[in-house]
């Protein structure tokens, strides 16, 4: 629209559309910003992000890192992609619950979050960020084991989920590029274990269950549990060997 005006009341829009020829009572004294030739777009929604994760530092800078260095570096990240015009976002993986409460009462400036908190992945999945020799390195901090390799190891972990706030389960049936000792077309929760997810929450809150997968048969396996999404499904075939 070529000749608009949007009046804001603190923070609610309330009122957008044409401009008008006789201004409301209420807008006399308001500050007016002039934006003639300007693009006014709402909020952008990133619907996968980690905001927790600092992927142009080096393994060893991010290893050696104090916490409250990692918290900080964060606070600044969130507060980038704000700036950016992201409004709402959908980490998955990383942030905890704390990040979305101090953005709620004002303390650091963000987006709306919707949290997984954590990856679910089996040892040696893509959620296991330790070397061969068992030291661990770099990945994304988290109060909850992010590895599950039985029935009750999943129903434990997703439980601890829900308890520590999250939005949503998410799960990986595939390896990833990043993964220590796996692959993207490497498989990893298994099918089995997507659906004993999906049906916990059915118990419980009802968050959905996202899964992280690349290779072909991971994607089969995260859709045939019952997974919501699947995500990034960058590298979904392989050439079979003849």
């Amino acid at each position: 629209m070529a000749d608009a005006e949007i009046v804001l009341d603190g923070d609610r829009i309330v009122y957008a559309g044409p401009r008008r020829a006789v201004p409301d009572p209420r807008d006399l004294g308001a500050t007016t910003v002039d934006l003639t030739g300007k693009t006014i777009l709402p909020g952008f929604i990133d619907t996968h992000v980690h905001l927790a994760a600092n992927l142009e530092a080096k393994p060893a800078k991010v290893t050696a890192q104090f916490g409250s260095e990692r918290v900080l570096d964060a606070a600044v990240t969130i507060r980038n992609t704000l700036m950016a015009g992201i409004t709402a976002a959908r980490d998955l993986a990383g942030l905890d619950a704390g990040y979305r409460n101090a953005i709620a009462a004002g303390t650091i400036l963000g987006p709306r979050l919707h949290l997984a908190i954590t990856a679910l992945s089996p040892t040696g999945g893509h959620s296991d960020h330790h070397l061969p020799n068992g030291a661990a390195v770099g990945g994304l901090l988290s109060p909850i084991n992010p590895l599950v390799d039985s029935d009750d190891d999943v129903r434990r972990a997703v439980r601890q989920l829900v308890r520590a706030g999250a939005d949503v389960i998410k799960v990986c049936t595939t390896g990833g590029v990043s993964s220590p000792s796996d692959t993207p077309h490497d498989l990893g929760v298994p099918e089995s274990h997507v659906r004993l997810i999906v049906e916990e929450m059915a118990r419980r809150q009802g968050q959905p269950v996202a899964a992280h997968a690349q290779g072909a048969a991971g994607i089969l396996e995260a859709i045939r549990g019952g997974g919501a999404s699947v995500e990034p499904a960058t590298k979904s075939t392989r050439r079979a060997s003849t």
